[in-house]
């Protein structure tokens, strides 16, 4: 299946889309769906109770990248109509092909295909180009990285300036060579002292 983007690019898709397809034998009919490609990967079965999971069948809660809503492409007014929501919308616009409308279940499998496509596309234009929030993040990462080198690399310790001043060792042993004249005179003084109160 080829889409053809009748709005948008094909090699940059928005991540959403109007994808309509039409009916050979209503010509004047298109029926539409539409996609939404999530940035996000879900995985939906953490969600669902698990007495729910059995009636869900195979489908693919675990892997949930996009999808299309209705899953089965339904009747619109018009191609103009799809056009104009495209554009007040800026999504782009898919033509998925021609179907058959009174065959839901091929219905919904060539739009489920459509969606793979688109959801495909999507990815490989991301893949290739960068988004602003990736390109911002590798900057961030790598000024972090930089400023963890630096922080990891010792600095040098400046060399102590020479200090001519007196340490405290020599502060204190000069005052003690001082106080122990001190000392003795006044052991002198105070026995003086006490033969003189006798």
């Amino acid at each position: 299946m080829d889409l053809i983007f009748d709005r948008g690019d094909s090699q940059n898709p928005r991540g959403h889309a109007l994808l309509y397809f039409r009916v050979d034998t209503e010509p004047d009919t298109v029926y539409a769906t539409y996609v939404v490609t999530l940035p996000v990967k879900s995985d939906l079965t953490k969600y669902v109770p698990p007495f729910l999971a059995s009636h869900l069948g195979n489908l693919p809660l675990s892997d949930l990248s996009a999808f299309a809503m209705p899953p089965v492409p339904e009747s619109v007014g018009s191609y103009a109509e799809l056009e104009r929501l495209s554009q007040l919308r800026e999504d782009d616009l898919v033509y998925g092909g021609s179907m058959f409308s009174f065959d839901l279940p091929r219905m919904m499998e060539t739009a489920t295909e459509a969606v793979q496509i688109y959801s495909s596309l999507c990815s490989d234009a991301l893949a290739m180009n960068s988004t602003p929030a990736e390109g911002a993040a590798e900057a961030i990462g790598e000024e972090l990285r930089e400023t963890l080198e630096a922080a990891a690399a010792p600095e040098p310790e400046p060399e102590p300036e020479p200090d001519d001043s007196l340490n405290v060792n020599e502060v204190l042993f000069s005052f003690m060579k001082s106080s122990s004249a001190s000392l003795a005179r006044a052991t002198n003084w105070a026995s003086c002292r006490g033969c003189w109160a006798g």
